[in-house]
């Protein structure tokens, strides 16, 4: 006979607990742990402890011992042995309900003690998508976001360790590979460590099958960075980074920095690629616009002293407002904006009466005079008596909520504050947009009554926005972090880990399907609980929010919805910020990040998926 001491096993593993796919840096201040499924469509949750405080006198831990139970208590039952000393996985079937788990050390004298007991509840979840990237997201502003080129779809990201990069997606199968960029938490200053949604990469297709990615920091002090790929289609083997900044010039620049926000686009009129980006510091921040030869270089180069203001709030009580953009190709030598005059938090804005409206204007490239000329919706060239150069009669478009000259109204956001989505061109060649509505209300958390609304311009004036859902939709994004609720109706945060975030006017978004102006993908709050409105309010709310198609068989008077992507999300997985590639094919129609998201700087832990187009899709429709 022999006898095993029982002083000679571990202790008990400690901090038995859900993580991500991949964790945040190690110094970020939220690391996201949740208790619930990392992947809520296939339920493959991702277990990490750690060690026991002693090994014990049996010598060094060789594995680990995973158990459930359906109870907490009793029957458990080894699901794994793991000689991973910190993290080990397991599956559990979708109808599996609540499961239980604990973890004890091995030695050479036997089972240690068993670690706390882990709740994890089981997810009826699915989604017709598939994801394409473990760890990835991204803003409103900087775009495109994915195109669709030849059999494949290429997605910028960041992810939250702060690295930006692409993803190159076979649209017929589905598989796919990644290219990190940079690491832009530590361009700037290796101690900031910056996480954060702004930093995505925009993708530009060459003519000749090269990728070109500009991306940056949040307010960038350096300037727009891009790297361009050695070979066509190939996203293993990129150039040098180029940085467009005023130390490329030799004369002083007519725009400042820092940067955000850069949005390619190619101006196929003028030979040229134009980009247009958010410049200087904020509460004053214009937007800005280069035009830089693309002909027969290795990456499309322009400096600072080419770049002139493209939109500046001057009017109090809109003064040094930070106006936001969205731009479309409407042809070879169009393109259009859809802008706001200000921004949600800045003062003038928030709370007092005065909300964000937004306005719609073109760029027309003249190819006689061989300049751009600048309209309203109704084909009126904007001059500007105080423009800067004869080049640019138009610059800059001063947006104002009374009337003028200026770029053509859409939202008086006066008693109903707005905020931009997404702009497209018609089946008749006009722009459509999309849009969310909020009541002012009083204080930075009036933010109630998210809508969204949709418009399009007949040729000459804006149609009456149309409410696409007929519903509120708020809360879009509301989460729980630590264990710390969402207080805004919106996504943000407010006071998560001592981060003061506050962005009630986020919603989970809507985007046009790229090819067909009459399809819409939204992220939708679905109420659990139909009886009971106040879920939509509550601290932790029993709504999701899940992805949809909407579709429009009358320009865009009626809608209604095609199919739910995404169901049974659990509370705290946001779907959001979807977006149709360009020239898609209708494999990859939508991609989207899904995951906690509880605000724009390391307060994010989410994968990217991507949804065929639906069976009623036909390319275009119109």
């Amino acid at each position: 006979m022999s006898v095993t001491p029982t002083s000679g096993t571990p202790t008990a593993p400690t901090s038995l607990d859900i993580r991500s796919f991949t964790p945040a840096r190690n110094d970020s201040p939220l690391n996201l742990p949740y208790y619930t499924f990392t992947d809520t469509v296939s339920n493959k949750c991702h277990l990490e402890w750690k060690a026991p405080a002693s090994s014990g006198l049996g010598g060094a831990i060789t594995s680990y011992v995973i158990e459930s139970s359906v109870n907490g208590t009793s029957g458990w039952t080894i699901v794994r042995n793991t000689e991973n000393t910190n993290l080990a996985a397991y599956n559990i079937t979708k109808s599996a309900g609540a499961v239980y788990f604990r973890v004890s050390a091995i030695n050479a004298s036997g089972v240690g003690t068993p670690s706390n007991v882990l709740k994890v509840a089981g997810s009826t979840s699915t989604c017709e998508g598939t994801m394409v990237h473990q760890n990835g997201v991204w803003t409103f502003f900087t775009a495109p976001r994915a195109v669709c080129y030849g059999d494949n779809t290429y997605i910028g990201w960041v992810d939250n360790r702060g690295v930006v990069g692409i993803t190159k997606v076979n649209n017929t199968t589905k598989e796919y590979t990644h290219f990190d960029l940079a690491d832009i938490s530590n361009i700037a200053n290796p101690d900031r460590a910056e996480i954060d949604d702004h930093d995505n990469a925009a993708v530009f297709i060459r003519s000749d099958g090269r990728i070109t990615c500009y991306y940056g920091l949040h307010n960038d002090p350096g300037g727009i960075r891009s790297r361009t790929t050695i070979y066509p289609e190939d996203i293993t083997e990129w150039s040098t980074a180029i940085v467009h900044s005023p130390a490329n010039t030799v004369s002083s620049p007519n725009v400042n920095l820092p940067t955000c926000y850069s949005n390619p686009r190619l101006l196929e009129d003028a030979g040229m690629l134009l980009y247009h980006f958010r410049t200087g510091t904020p509460p004053k921040a214009p937007h800005a616009i280069v035009f830089a030869n693309t002909q027969n270089t290795a990456n499309p180069t322009a400096s600072y002293n080419d770049a002139l203001p493209l939109i500046e709030s001057t009017i109090d009580p809109w003064k040094n407002q930070r106006p936001y953009v969205k731009s479309v190709v409407n042809s070879k030598g169009r393109v259009d904006f859809l802008c706001t005059d200000g921004h949600q938090g800045d003062s003038g804005t928030r709370g007092n009466g005065n909300g964000t409206s937004l306005y719609h204007f073109y760029l027309q490239w003249d190819k006689t005079a061989k300049k751009a000329r600048y309209y309203t919706s109704a084909g009126v060239q904007i001059v500007n008596p105080s423009a800067r150069g004869q080049q640019f009669p138009s610059l800059p478009i001063r947006p104002k909520h009374r009337g003028g000259s200026d770029p053509t109204m859409v939202w008086n956001g006066v008693n109903v504050r707005s905020w931009i989505w997404d702009i497209i061109i018609g089946c008749d060649g006009n722009p459509c947009v999309l849009f969310t509505t909020y009541d002012n209300g009083s204080g930075s958390f009036g933010y109630t009554n998210q809508r969204y609304m949709f418009s399009r311009c007949d040729g000459t004036a804006w149609i009456t926005p149309v409410d696409i859902t007929g519903a509120n939709v708020v809360p879009s994004i509301q989460t729980i972090v630590r264990g710390v609720a969402v207080s805004s109706p919106g996504m943000g945060t407010k006071g998560v880990n001592g981060f003061p975030y506050d962005e009630p006017c986020y919603t989970g978004g809507c985007c046009f399907d790229a090819n067909d102006p009459n399809i819409v993908y939204l992220v939708n709050t679905v109420v659990q609980n139909p009886t009971n409105n106040s879920d939509l309010l509550s601290t932790y709310p029993t709504g999701t929010r899940e992805l949809q198609e909407w579709r429009t068989t009358d320009n865009g008077l009626t809608w209604s919805k095609v199919r739910d992507i995404t169901t049974n999300s659990l509370p705290d997985i946001i779907n959001g910020r979807p977006y149709s590639p360009k020239n898609h094919d209708g494999k990859i129609a939508v991609v989207w990040w899904r995951g906690p998201y509880a605000g724009w700087e390391r307060c994010f832990n989410t994968n990217i998926w991507c949804a065929s187009a639906s069976d009623s899709y036909c390319n275009p429709s119109c």
